[in-house]
């Protein structure tokens, strides 16, 4: 069975490579959009996601991170504290991507920037009563 036109066994290394590379690029695009669109979905009502610099930050602070998703623009634009937030989020355990394509269309439409989270964190409300 052929799994692509233009493979075949006596590929050269090369040859394959030019014939592979396109269709694996297309393939981690296609990941990572589904990665942001899931992202997106967690941000709603589960609140397991957040978007842009200062609720990333503040995920990474406390550990609740565990993906952080940037795209190039964002690095280029803030350098120093893109690095300072990667190495929280390394540091808690998290893991780090850098998108492309059409993901990172839409993660810089969000200000370039955003993290999953491990868990809901709710912040009690000012002034609120509380049961005693």
């Amino acid at each position: 069975a052929q799994v692509e036109p233009g493979l075949h066994v006596l590929m050269s290394l090369q040859e394959l490579r030019a014939a592979v590379e396109p269709i694996a690029a297309e393939l981690a695009h296609a990941a990572q959009l589904a990665v942001v669109r899931a992202m997106q979905e967690l941000s709603g009502a589960d609140e397991r996601a957040v978007w842009g610099d200062t609720d990333s930050a503040d995920a990474a602070a406390r550990r609740q991170s565990d993906l952080l998703l940037l795209t190039p623009r964002f690095l280029d634009e803030h350098e120093e504290p893109a690095e300072e937030l990667i190495a929280r989020i390394l540091d808690g355990g998290g893991a780090v991507a850098v998108v492309s394509g059409e993901a990172e269309r839409v993660l810089d439409e969000e200000g370039g920037v955003a993290a999953r989270l491990r868990y809901v964190r709710k912040e009690p409300v000012a002034g609120a009563a509380t049961a005693v």
